[in-house]
């Protein structure tokens, strides 16, 4: 294997026994880390009854060696030694069946005979897809015979309980396996480490792991065809992504230490601009302010030079004794159409005022029909004061 595959499929590897136990299945994992010619414990489980509980303590980015125990898995010593053909075995456990229909464990034992341990495949079909879905499965195992040829035990023990089995050894190898009435948490030391015998066989995957490099080892069964490769695959494309990622930062760091002074004396830069267009914006305002008030003096007449004046002056100085001026109104005010606005009547004078003879007013208003700057002359409304010594009047003056 080469060292960039060693480097990509990492150090850390969980080794998770599947535990068949009828309507429900029990999970146990350990997670084991190599740094150099050492293998340390990271985490051990205790029993999940459900992946969502796994998925909480291994992570899905961990390589996983799955190991399948429990009902429906069978396991049987037989004399044949490890020559023997795969299915020539497999029918010795289970005579007219299909190898194709079965994931198989063969484990060659010291005394050239064959240990094999067989379970289903649609007995564990549902919750393998389920594991496949949630976690990144390497290599697998069916059986207890994960354990055969690790250095787990001392020679001097005659058997050892892992998870629900009561394994028999003879010289620190693997003899016999027999069902145990239940998992307990009694301890073993493995390499120094103490290990509860409930998750032996998941430390154990998980060892077979390090120790192949995540490759096929002896017994080994590809529950997922060309895992390996897969999880390589992937975790090669994760390492590119985050290469390219760390060059296009390094890239961007770079980039950022060329500018820095830039950026300062663009701050700069752009600090005096601000002052300035400041400056120009507020002489903006004044001229907008400008323009407005030269609109309205324009609109109003008042922009342009005016007559006004004048024509205050001839209507008083023309204006017969009888009458008395109370109001006189040059260009008035429109009523207002819209809101903030201001319009004014162009060449308009409206004239309010009493008269004591009728023959006196009507006498004016003639005159002033016949004033050259008058274009027409109209009597608004006329009637008698409450007193009735003298009349009320509205007259109107249309300019030329």
């Amino acid at each position: 294997m080469s060292f960039f595959r060693k480097y990509l499929t990492g150090s850390v590897v969980a080794g998770v026994e599947m535990y068949l136990n009828g309507a429900q299945t029990i999970y146990r994992c350990v997670i084991l880390k190599k740094s150099g010619n050492k293998v340390k414990t990271e985490k051990v489980s205790a029993d999940f009854h459900s992946l969502a509980e796994l998925s909480g303590f291994c992570n899905e980015n961990i390589p996983v060696v799955l190991v399948i125990t429990g009902k429906g898995v069978i396991t049987r010593f037989l004399p044949e030694g490890p020559g023997t053909e795969p299915q020539q075995l497999l029918r010795k456990v289970l005579p007219d069946i299909s190898a194709a229909d079965f994931f198989c464990s063969l484990v060659p034992l010291s005394d050239a005979s064959t240990m094999i341990s067989v379970v289903r495949k649609d007995t564990v079909k549902e919750a393998l897809d389920e594991m496949q879905q949630r976690f990144s499965i390497v290599q697998g195992f069916t059986g207890a015979g994960i354990v055969h040829q690790l250095p787990l035990f001392h020679a001097e023990r005659a058997e050892v309980q892992a998870g629900n089995y009561v394994l028999g050894l003879q010289n620190g190898s693997l003899a016999s396996v027999k069902n145990a009435q239940a998992a307990t948490d009694d301890e073993v030391d493995v390499g120094g480490e103490k290990i509860p015998s409930r998750a032996l066989l998941a430390c154990a995957a998980a060892l077979k792991g390090i120790l192949f490099h995540l490759n096929e080892f002896p017994g080994s069964v590809a529950f997922v065809p060309k895992a390996d490769d897969a999880f390589y695959q992937k975790q090669a494309l994760r390492f590119t992504m985050k290469a390219a990622l760390a060059g296009l930062l390094g890239v961007l760091g770079i980039n950022y230490a060329m500018f820095s002074q830039y950026r300062n004396e663009l701050g700069n830069l752009e600090s005096d601009v601000s002052g300035y267009r400041n400056a120009i914006a507020e002489l903006n305002l004044k001229e907008e302010e400008a323009a407005r008030k030269k609109l309205f003096l324009t609109e109003t007449g008042l922009y342009e030079r005016s007559s006004w004046s004048w024509y205050a002056d001839r209507l008083i100085h023309d204006m017969p004794s009888g009458i008395r001026l109370d109001k006189l109104e040059l260009s008035p005010v429109l009523p207002l159409v819209q809101e903030d606005t201001v319009a004014f009547d162009q060449g308009v004078v409206r004239i309010r005022g009493f008269g004591s003879e009728n023959a006196v007013l009507n006498s004016w208003i003639e005159k002033l029909q016949y004033t050259e700057w008058v274009k027409q002359v109209k009597l608004q409304s006329y009637g008698n004061t409450a007193s009735g010594n003298s009349g009320a009047f509205f007259i109107e003056l249309e300019l030329k």
